[in-house]
């Protein structure tokens, strides 16, 4: 926690911008999951 304090204020917004783009990362990956799941379900029901 102490080296954070210690960093530019350039430097903690990148680990930001950073954190945000795993964030938005993560939510894509599950959303796309969520449908391709939805679609398999649609096909089995189809079936």
């Amino acid at each position: 926690m102490c080296e954070q304090l210690v960093l530019p204020p350039l430097r903690r917004e990148v680990i930001h911008m950073y954190e945000m783009f795993i964030v938005v990362f993560a939510a894509l990956s599950f959303l796309i999951a969520l449908i391709n799941l939805i679609i398999v379900l649609i096909d089995n029901i189809k079936k």
